[in-house]
């Protein structure tokens, strides 16, 4: 029984760094491009410009370089992902405002035609302004 918990907590966590369940394979997919291009820049490093006699020497000291770079790129991973994520926000915080701005225009819009209206017809018209009919009168 206790078990089973264990095993639905482990398929339920995304990463270390508790990435968004929808982001997960970017997250994967970002660290992996990172991960693989810096392995090629430091093998190419090691054979180019030090001094490695032999294959056993270029892995070791590759080995040892990608280690000491492995939470660097997790962590610049995270990084861009938390930006996707703030770009993502922003984007969906502007179509709100932008939504409840269009909702104000033509409430406002409506209220203008219905003065009109009343105007045209020679009524009076007492409607308080959008925005207005919620302000309480202070004494």
């Amino acid at each position: 029984m206790v078990q089973e918990g264990r095993q639905t907590q482990a398929q339920e966590r995304q990463s270390i760094w508790s990435v968004p369940g929808h982001l997960g394979r970017w997250y994967g997919g970002i660290l992996a491009f990172q991960y693989l291009m810096f392995l090629g820049l430091t093998i190419w490093d090691e054979r180019v410009y030090q001094s490695s006699e032999n294959a056993v020497q270029v892995e070791l000291a590759v080995q040892r370089g990608m280690t000491a770079n492995i939470l660097n790129m997790a962590a610049t991973t995270y990084v861009a992902l938390e930006g996707v994520m703030l770009a993502q926000w922003l984007k969906e915080r502007d179509k709100r405002k932008e939504e409840e701005a269009t909702k104000k225009v033509r409430q406002w819009e409506a209220w203008h035609e219905r003065m009109q209206e009343a105007q045209r017809e020679g009524r009076p018209f007492d409607e308080p302004p959008p925005g207005q009919q919620d302000k309480k009168p202070t004494r």
